[in-house]
């Protein structure tokens, strides 16, 4: 009766679990290279880390639900959320993998720069909004920042088209 009565659709729900997610995801991104650069502590990355888990976590959910519901929306809208999700979980995998490396002296500014471009980065696309500063000139050893950024280019396009 509750459907019937107050239908409460998915489809409305999800761009703000997208939005939420995206945020989680760079957050964690920028903690995790802080902690690279040696300025952020590994409990605070971690628990970046988990919240950027559950908010891709709450994202699937969401999906599910939608794919549950008779009137699903449309097949593009679907697809977008789908390649957000995918990307932010890249995303978090390699920054886990970079955690585990570290970051030469002479690198550190470059690096920064890096962080901080994930941050006005994810920082837009949070607030729906997908048209992304330029890149800063990637770092050598920095092959993990170039698939971060195409991940988040990535997602850039697929929320263009939500």
């Amino acid at each position: 009766a509750h459907a019937v009565l107050w239908p409460s659709w998915e489809a409305g729900r999800l761009g703000g679990e997208l939005q939420r997610a995206i945020a989680a995801h760079g957050r964690y991104a920028c903690l995790g290279l802080d902690a690279l650069l040696g300025t952020a502590s590994t409990t605070e990355t971690e628990r970046a880390r988990r919240a950027a888990g559950m908010a891709s976590n709450n994202v699937e959910a969401s999906l599910q639900r939608l794919l549950l519901e008779p009137a699903r929306g449309n097949a593009a809208r679907l697809e977008a959320a789908l390649a957000i999700d995918a990307a932010l979980r890249r995303i978090a995998g390699r920054v886990a993998t970079l955690q585990l490396g570290r970051v030469p002296a002479e690198h550190r500014a470059a690096w920064s720069a890096w962080r901080d471009w994930i941050a006005t980065a994810t920082g837009l696309l949070a607030r729906g909004e997908t048209t992304l500063p330029p890149r800063p000139l990637p770092p050598d050893g920095g092959d993990a920042l170039l698939r971060i950024a195409r991940q988040i280019e990535l997602a850039a396009g697929a929320l263009a088209r939500l």
